[in-house]
């Protein structure tokens, strides 16, 4: 570890636009990871992580897999506050039987085909090996995780660069090896009733019935709502791939549909870890990985770590305004999370005039 800062900014009063503090939901999530601080949001930042030079070749092929699990393992470290990684994933799963399976979301928004010849930004391997591992080391069986994204394909470049043999892979299609993301439950919580009666129920797939544990993995990728985060990430868990019904209500204050399936117990309550990845970055949901200015005109190399998705979702935010803070981005775009801090879901706060925060508890760590 070459250089280290921390900021760890509670006490430090409210920020500009700071919204009064609700009660936070203790739902299952906040109450079986004991000892974990719930607004807590780890940042790390490693400059060598990834090499690609931005016109050659797929860019998921320049990670270094051996410096992405350093972070991984010094992430869940620093946001349990234990001195070693299997502690750290025991207490993150402290809730896991034996025979529990594990979901992991991966975000495959730009993904229609098993051989893509794009380049636009979609999850990469690395992270989820990454994670993989730290679940496997703490006895957790290959073959009971379950990396899925219910609305996409999950191209043979992601699943063939997996080196955990056993663990299954479910998409959209169910083809090239990976198995078919299903809605055939019929466990009630499998439905999802909107707050606006303007949108017609959905059903959320049965590899988030049938886990669990969910870890998400959001991108760093700005969208029309502000982030492709971790509440935009689901609506990739439900039935259907385009979601019109969805679409024109994902700026509404008061009755937002991503918060009402964020509400959704299969992911409020079974979301064990988010790991925001941010090894590359993006200034639209269709975009190419482009080089940051603010990380010295490379990638941004960076994976962000909480149990509170509205605060890791604030912070990615914070980043992507500061990179492009016009087009796509905008100071205004995120009602969505707005609405999930009142509701209770999660911290969401803007940053005082030095640049922190007051509430969350934001530790910013370069390796």
């Amino acid at each position: 570890m070459r250089r280290r800062e921390f900021f760890k900014n509670l006490g430090l009063g409210i920020g500009a636009g700071m919204l009064s503090l609700p009660k936070i939901l203790q739902g299952e999530q906040k109450s079986v990871i004991k000892n974990i601080p719930s607004c807590r949001v780890v940042q790390l930042h490693d400059p060598d992580t990834t090499f690609w030079n931005f016109s050659t070749g797929y860019y998921g092929n320049y990670v270094n897999q051996g410096l992405t699990n350093t972070m991984v393992e010094t992430g869940v470290r620093e946001l349990t506050g234990l001195s070693n990684s299997i502690s750290a994933w025991q207490q993150i799963m402290s809730s896991y039987h034996a025979g529990d399976k594990v979901a992991i979301r991966v975000n495959f928004n730009n993904c229609d085909s098993y051989y893509p010849s794009h380049n636009m930004i979609d999850s990469v391997i690395q992270p989820i090996n990454s994670i993989i591992s730290g679940l496997i080391s703490i006895g957790i069986p290959a073959s009971d995780i379950w990396v899925y994204d219910a609305s996409r394909i999950l191209p043979d470049r992601f699943t063939s660069g997996s080196f955990h043999t056993g663990v299954k892979f479910y998409d959209y299609e169910g083809g090239n090896g990976n198995q078919k993301a299903t809605f055939n439950s019929s466990n009630p919580s499998r439905v999802v009733s909107f707050s606006n009666t303007n949108i017609p129920s959905h059903e959320i797939t049965d590899v988030l019935i049938n886990a669990q544990h969910l870890i998400n993995v959001p991108l760093l990728k700005a969208h029309s709502t502000g982030v492709s985060g971790s509440f935009k990430l689901h609506m990739g868990s439900l039935n259907g791939q385009t979601y019109p019904d969805l679409h024109p209500y994902l700026y509404d204050l008061e009755k937002n549909p991503l918060v009402d399936i964020y509400k959704n117990t299969n992911l409020k309550d079974k979301t064990r870890l988010i790991v925001g990845d941010g090894l590359f970055g993006a200034r639209s949901y269709a975009a190419i990985p482009e080089r940051w200015s603010i990380f010295g005109n490379k990638s941004p190399n960076t994976l962000f770590f909480s149990l509170d998705p509205v605060a890791l979702d604030t912070v990615m935010q914070d980043l992507l305004h500061t990179q492009w803070p016009t087009g796509n981005m905008s100071p205004d775009d995120h009602d969505h999370l707005h609405c999930a801090f009142t509701q209770g879901l999660g911290i969401h706060e803007h940053k005082d005039k030095n640049g922190r925060y007051s509430q969350i508890d934001w530790i910013k760590i370069e390796l």
